[in-house]
């Protein structure tokens, strides 16, 4: 998983205790969210469902395929003897196996190509040159191709799906020099990942029509009409923000149509064995596996759609066969779905502390004028003031400006700050950042409007804006944006204090206690990059939950700090 300086040697230490202390806020919140109840409501629940069938499905690939995708020596050792090369060969196509004989009998030496332009026409329904490279094609070609030489020109006739009858003719032996140039090591872990994928593929392949060749399904075409029609108004809405690389992604929409299928999502849509698959569960197919549409034109896009659904249904089948064997309590499906349950709840737990931060109007000033040094440099204003030592003089000062009295008079008389009194209580034009507890409350109020009583660090202010600017040369935002960012700055800090104090109350109350010494076990990666897990029998996810960096609780819970030996 990605984390800020990970890839930075000399941050290892830290990186580790800090990622660590993030680890067990993810898992103190997640229990207080369990406490609260969080994670059982409908949309969860399914949520955790469809991950779980997800899983389920990826370990019964686990346990039927990979076992006996392993390459074996023999496979080896004929693998090292491919890959140094690839080999150019002529793929001739027939209607029949007597015409590919006649075709097989032509290639006796020379050069393939005059030989296939030779051909009678009606002997080859397809021509084409390909060239052949270890896994590159399917086996019977590549065994085919690879035992070709310039004695032994021509291989066939071969029976190939979905091609038909076909013959090989050699053309080239062509060396493969990025192979070559890797380390013997190298060249064998190479040559295994290449055969493991290629059996892999093959042995997932015969299992999946196996399992799926006598099975059947049927859509509700009432929803299914309801389903194409949602996800094409979706996509049409914002036609650039759902196009990735060319293709429409239902699976970027799929939050949005379940909110718009709301009602209709318990709904049974797919009728096949052992039962209906909803709405919903069908949408969740669309979170993992990769369908890209390549226009919004409503016949295609609905034929295509029709083919989705179909491979939903298909993984839908492999996650029950995993559910009959039951797969759902492997250590491994449990300990992933528990992880992601946990990450998922204790994001929820975190939303609902923010929501429940408000910032005042008041805290908004308060923190202007506690950083009003910086903060008000960019603003002037102009006011008349009256400065006095109480709040009842202040009071009162008010009370005879509200019937009529004159301020710069009354500033003159009663006011403290003597330089401005002697003008009538006008400031002149000052930068707020100078008197930032006056200079923001200006900025705040119309011009000409009376502001106070203000406690101010030497008594009580009452005062009247007369004008207020940006400074001269000065282009920095609105005191309205400078408000609006100040709100979002404070907010901030205060959902970090609220979480950190919640982390690390419910660290004191279930006794956690953290072993920094533990650490040094643990090896770091440089990598800082999202990994994506690749699901058995197709579809791909994030590998782990994202950590969120989540530290500063510790300060807040001292007797668990610990120094790192």
């Amino acid at each position: 998983m990605p984390w800020p300086g990970k890839e930075r040697p000399d941050r290892a230490d830290s990186v580790k205790i800090k990622a660590l202390q993030s680890i067990v806020a993810e898992q103190l919140l997640a229990a207080e969210a369990a406490a609260r109840g969080m994670g059982t409501d409908s949309a969860s629940i399914r949520r955790v469902r469809s991950l779980e069938r997800l899983l389920v499905r990826d370990e019964l690939y686990r346990r039927e395929v990979l076992p006996k995708a392993a390459p074996t020596k023999g496979e080896i050792q004929e693998g090292l003897k491919r890959a140094p090369w690839s080999v150019n060969v002529l793929l001739l196509v027939s209607a029949n196996q007597k015409d590919a004989a006649r075709v097989f009998r032509a290639f006796k030496g020379g050069n393939p190509d005059s030989t296939a332009r030779a051909l009678p026409p009606a002997l080859v329904r397809q021509q084409d040159t390909l060239t052949i490279s270890l896994g590159a094609a399917q086996k019977t070609i590549e065994d085919a191709a690879y035992a070709l030489t310039p004695n032994k020109p021509a291989a066939g006739p071969l029976y190939v799906k979905p091609l038909g009858w076909v013959v090989l003719a050699f053309r080239a032996k062509i060396p493969n020099d990025k192979f070559l140039q890797l380390s013997i090591p190298d060249r064998i872990r190479n040559v295994e990942s290449t055969i493991k994928r290629v059996k892999e593929s093959d042995l997932g392949g015969k299992y999946y029509a196996s399992l799926l060749g006598p099975r059947r399904a049927e859509a509700n075409p009432d929803l299914f009409d309801r389903l194409a029609a949602a996800a094409l108004g979706i996509l049409r809405s914002d036609s650039l923000r759902y196009q990735k690389q060319g293709v429409y992604s239902v699976g970027l929409i799929a939050d949005t149509l379940q909110s718009v299928l709301e009602p209709i999502l318990d709904s049974a849509f797919i009728q096949m064995d052992g039962g209906p698959m909803t709405m919903g569960e069908v949408l969740d197919g669309y979170r993992y596996l990769r369908f890209g549409f390549p226009g919004i034109e409503e016949r295609d896009f609905r034929s295509r759609l029709n083919g989705s659904i179909r491979e939903i249904i298909a993984a839908e089948y492999l996650a029950r066969e995993g559910f009959r064997q039951n797969l759902q309590h492997s250590e491994a499906v449990r300990r992933d779905v528990a992880t992601w349950a946990d990450y998922w709840n204790s994001l929820a737990l975190e939303r609902s502390l923010r929501d429940s931060v408000n910032v005042t109007d008041e805290d908004v000033m308060t923190f202007l004028t506690e950083n009003g040094g910086v903060l008000g440099s960019p603003y002037e204003v102009n006011i008349r003031e009256i400065l006095t030592d109480s709040l009842s003089t202040s009071a009162r000062m008010l009370e005879q400006l509200l019937n009529g009295a004159d301020l710069a008079q009354l500033a003159r008389q009663f006011s403290k700050r003597k330089a401005w009194a002697e003008r009538g209580g006008e400031s002149l034009w000052f930068r707020v950042s100078g008197y930032p507890e006056l200079g923001f409350r200006a900025l705040e109020a119309d011009t000409g409007a009376i502001v106070g009583p203000l406690k101010v660090r030497n008594g009580y202010s009452l005062f009247r804006v007369l004008g207020k600017r940006r400074a001269p040369g000065d282009s920095l935002v609105s005191f309205d944006s400078l408000k609006t960012l100040a709100r979002q700055k404070m907010r901030g800090e205060k959902v970090q204090q609220l979480i950190s104090r919640k982390i690390a109350e419910s660290a004191r109350n279930h006794g956690a206690k953290i072993y920094y010494n533990r650490l040094r076990g643990i090896d770091l990666t440089r990598q800082n990059m999202v990994t994506r897990r690749l699901i058995g029998f197709g579809g791909v996810m994030v590998a782990v939950p994202t950590l969120i960096p989540q530290y500063l609780w510790i300060n807040e819970a001292r007797d668990l700090r610990d120094i790192l030996p």
